[in-house]
């Protein structure tokens, strides 16, 4: 099991990054909440890691999520702090590309 980017979801992603920090202007909430799964998904895409190995990860970490729970979280884009923090140590990310 894989998270699939989406061209589509790039542009997106992509135009809310410029508004947000090139332009300065207002992002809503929702715009907030794709921000944020956007951003988990693409760490974990360029770890070229799957949901599977994923949930192993943080299962040694002691942390017990199925692979259809990480997804789910992650295409909320309402996950807390912690599980973002998690993951972002489960695939060894030592930098966040916020551009």
């Amino acid at each position: 099991m894989f998270l699939i980017i989406k061209y589509n979801d790039l542009k997106y992603f992509s135009d809310i990054l410029c508004r947000l920090f090139l332009r300065g202007q207002t992002v809503s909430d929702d715009e907030w909440k794709d921000y944020a799964k956007g951003l988990i998904k693409a760490e974990i895409a360029r770890k070229n890691i799957s949901l599977i190995d994923l949930a192993k990860k943080l299962e040694s970490m002691g942390v017990s999520e199925t692979p259809q729970n990480i997804s789910n979280k992650i295409n909320r884009g309402t996950f807390g702090a912690i599980f973002m923090l998690q993951i972002l140590k489960a695939i060894d990310c030592k930098d966040i590309r916020l551009i």
